[in-house]
């Protein structure tokens, strides 16, 4: 995103980045989900206390060799679609690497401005679904298969945060003010 183009987060957009925080792998795919930068999300993912990210590092940390940068552009050039669009997660699959690592990449080579970086497509953004019903009488048959969070909405501010568990109600942000020792 170019500078000066800073958008506040509102509450909705606080709810969709949550809701894509657990159903997306990648920041990179959440950014241009969301339409900002990867740095804006990672941020606002910290500040509304989202657990940290799963990465893959056989997929994520692994240098990027001589021909690897040969092998991206290629891939770039067969994968451009219609309009200019280079579907980023079957360029990431293709190279064998995270979208996050391929995303980076690209960004070091052409510049965080670059058309190529606006040019980056993200599948559509999900749709919520209704959950599933259970059986009757059908039970978790362990801890892990349990959410382990969820997103609430602030008993004080009344805005959406993450919370990592039952005992919660009160976000990051509330709690930081000055004010909140002497409630």
């Amino acid at each position: 995103m170019p500078p000066g183009k800073r958008r506040p987060w509102r509450d909705e957009d606080n709810t969709a980045l949550i809701a894509l925080w657990d159903a997306i792998g990648s920041v990179s795919l959440i950014a241009i989900m969301l339409k900002r930068s990867r740095s804006s999300v990672q941020t606002q993912a910290s500040r509304l206390g989202l657990p940290p990210r799963a990465e893959e590092s056989d997929r994520h940390r692994r240098r990027w060799a001589e021909g690897d940068d040969a092998k991206l552009d290629a891939l770039m050039a067969e994968l451009t679609g219609p309009g200019g669009a280079i579907p980023i997660q079957q360029l990431a699959e293709r190279m064998g690497r995270s979208v996050d690592a391929v995303v980076a990449r690209i960004e070091i080579r052409h510049g965080e401005e670059s058309d190529v970086m606006e040019r980056l497509a993200a599948p559509p953004m999900p749709v919520a679904a209704p959950p599933c019903p259970k059986p009757a009488g059908a039970a978790v048959a362990d801890k892990a298969e349990q959410p382990q969070g969820k997103m609430k909405r602030c008993l004080r501010c009344r805005k959406n945060f993450w919370s990592a568990g039952n005992h919660n109600w009160i976000c990051i942000s509330c709690k930081r003010s000055e004010d909140w020792d002497y409630d």
